[in-house]
């Protein structure tokens, strides 16, 4: 795994569709990248809507935080902890990416590999 998306997030209904949408649409092949989407205990609807769009994605996961409104912090670690990716992407949850930003961050990874630092 390349990437790991991590979005923690806590009552964002309004945007949380376009947020998450915006990482499942890339033009990188789902293979390269997961989402970690973390519920820090929204008490409106949007684990709904995460859950609708994510369950329809096997590079996805939502994990809802053990501990009641915790943080941005807690759940980014959180997000962490269960990453498999080499490169970490926070995300907010009232962003969101354009279609092709994974395709030329693994554009960069992979010319960086070619390059021998010192």
């Amino acid at each position: 795994m390349l990437f790991s998306i991590i979005v923690p997030f806590y009552n964002c209904e309004k945007h949380i569709r376009k947020s998450l949408a915006s990482v499942i649409n890339q033009t990188l092949s789902n293979k390269y990248y997961e989402i970690i989407a973390i519920n820090d205990f929204s008490k409106d609807k949007s684990i709904e809507i995460a859950k609708k769009i994510l369950n329809k994605k096997n590079n996805c996961r939502l994990i809802t935080v053990k501990k009641k409104t915790i943080g941005v912090g807690f759940a980014r670690n959180c997000g962490l902890k269960n990453s498999n990716g080499k490169y970490i992407y926070f995300l907010d949850s009232d962003d969101f990416l354009r279609k092709n930003a994974l395709y030329e961050l693994k554009k960069i990874v992979d010319k960086k590999k070619n390059i021998n630092l010192i």
